[in-house]
């Protein structure tokens, strides 16, 4: 449900009808009782849903709030900027862990020959002008990091210091792993798309897991 996302409008609307109707009677802005209650009834009512929709997995779905949503969602520029990462897997035991940990947008794990393991991301930067988003993506980047025997992917601004809130920044994931390997995935907000039969252990609080045969 679009409303549950973008009620910051009907504040807007409401501002400018109240405009309108006040310069019409007198050359000054007056608000009226049942006007104020309205507004702070808007106001109210919109930040419930909104804040449950975010903390409760269920009444978000049920709110149709499947993604994050912030102000930013109505406000600012999407830029995107896609990157690749490309190495070689080689288990000692035949097997790989791929730990995948994501915040905000879809991650897919797609089965393929070999002992390659690539990893494209898609990454989407909420600022205010171009040459912010060139900037911030210089820290918003993936890493791909051998750990405790298997292969940890996750972003650069998980592992440190944010040059921005952490919701200006929303990366989908592709990743293209050995057929021989397992995965194990965290996704905050977002789906999660398994291909084959690959075993993937998930962890999704926002979102759902798809498998696709």
């Amino acid at each position: 449900m679009a409303w549950v996302v973008y009620w910051p409008v009907l504040i807007a609307l409401w501002s400018a009808f109240s405009l309108v109707r006040n310069r019409e009677r007198s050359r000054y802005w007056r608000v009226g009782g049942l006007e104020a209650a309205l507004l702070l009834g808007i106001i109210i009512g919109g930040g419930v849903l909104t804040a449950g929709g975010n903390l409760s997995a269920r009444l978000g779905r049920v709110l149709g709030l499947d993604t994050t949503a912030d102000v930013w969602s109505v406000m600012g520029d999407s830029y995107t900027f896609p990157e690749t990462i490309d190495m070689e897997v080689a288990p000692e035991s035949g097997e790989a862990l791929i730990e995948v940990f994501n915040l905000y947008g879809d991650v897919e794990i797609r089965p393929q020959p070999g002992t390659n393991l690539s990893v494209t991301a898609d990454r989407t930067i909420r600022a205010s002008s171009r040459t912010e988003a060139n900037r911030l993506a210089g820290e918003f980047t993936f890493h791909v990091t051998p750990r405790n025997g298997g292969i940890l992917v996750q972003s650069s601004l998980d592992d440190g210091v944010r040059p921005a809130p952490r919701e200006w920044f929303r990366s989908s994931l592709t990743l293209d792993v050995p057929a021989n390997s397992r995965a194990r995935v965290v996704n905050r907000w977002g789906n999660v798309i398994v291909h084959g039969s690959i075993p993937v252990e998930t962890e999704v609080v926002h979102g759902h897991v798809q498998h696709v045969n």
